[in-house]
């Protein structure tokens, strides 16, 4: 009997150290993820002139893509940066701020406003990778994207360190109507070329969230590929969130560890 005792007690222990060591999927709020690979400026920032010409405030927009017109400088509608409409400051998109979301699922962070601020994938540049800073486990991973003109299908991989891969994908609707919501900028640039505003105070344009699973929550995220695959649009990726997976502090494993051969020992003398 007091084997059989000895015996439980112990595997108990087993268990629940080894529970300890595991990564512990929590939920919790989504946070701002940085990463390079951002390939266009498609945000005209408060710098630039109102009234005239803004192409070179931007290399690209969402319209357009980087199409051209003839006189060479850029054309159609794009992001305006908060502040850029005097009249009504508090419309934009807040580049270069973390934000948090309209979904209600965490926070997110824009690229500054006079830098490359978006992966933007279209049927001339349908590729792009997203590379991790500082590499993490993570349970959830968030796009923040819109799509110019249209809708796109997005394929992507999750490159994790070690070698593994995994995939999935998402469709980012029309920056104008569609949902999840993750911010709306009231307002934007109609036309780049005349520094034209139009739905200032209005719904549109808007940012969608994509929380998207991740089953492998044991390797660090290194890198996200990117293909669009369907569409005749812009896509433009503006920002990742993820869902970081909580280890166990090692201190915490050893105190549950010495915990259990205390109770073992005090079980040992109760049956002696």
């Amino acid at each position: 009997m007091k084997f059989r005792r000895a015996t439980a007690v112990k595997a108990a222990l087993l268990v629940a150290v080894a529970a300890a060591s595991a990564p512990a999927i929590v939920s919790a709020a989504l946070t701002p993820v940085a990463a390079t690979g951002y390939n266009q400026d498609i945000v005209v920032d408060t710098g630039a002139p109102t009234g005239a010409s803004v192409a070179s405030f931007v290399t690209a927009t969402m319209d357009n893509g980087t199409a051209v017109n003839g006189t060479n400088s850029l054309f159609g509608g794009t992001y305006y940066q908060t502040g850029y409409v005097t009249a009504s400051p508090t419309t934009g998109l807040p580049a270069g701020a973390t934000t948090v979301s309209a979904t209600g699922n965490g926070t997110f962070t824009l690229r500054a406003a006079n830098t490359t601020n978006a992966v933007l994938l279209d049927n001339t540049t349908p590729t792009g990778t997203l590379t991790i800073t500082a590499p993490a486990r993570y349970s959830q991973i968030a796009f923040y994207d819109a799509t110019g003109n249209g809708s796109g299908t997005i394929n992507y991989t999750l490159n994790f360190v070690g070698g593994a891969t995994e995939t999935g994908s998402f469709t980012s609707g029309d920056w104008f109507g569609g949902t999840p919501v993750a911010y709306t900028t009231a307002g934007r640039v109609s036309g780049v070329e005349n520094g034209a505003t139009d739905n200032v105070g209005g719904t549109n344009p808007r940012i969608y969230e994509h929380l998207l699973a991740v089953a492998n929550t044991a390797a660090n995220l290194q890198s996200i590929s990117l293909t669009r695959t369907t569409g005749a649009g812009h896509t433009a990726i503006l920002a990742i969130s993820g869902n970081p997976v909580v280890v166990p502090e090692p201190a915490a494993v050893g105190i549950l560890a010495v915990g259990g051969l205390g109770l073992l020992a005090r079980r040992r003398r109760r049956t002696a």
